[in-house]
């Protein structure tokens, strides 16, 4: 069971930090 938590937590990480980038380049392409 803390097995699977750790699976999810790390890709919960993962989804957070990629839509932090896409939001960052959209912003980018805005600003430009």
């Amino acid at each position: 069971m803390s097995i699977n938590f750790k699976i999810y937590r790390i890709f919960v990480l993962k989804y957070y930090f990629t839509t932090l980038l896409i939001i960052n380049i959209q912003l980018d392409f805005i600003i430009s």
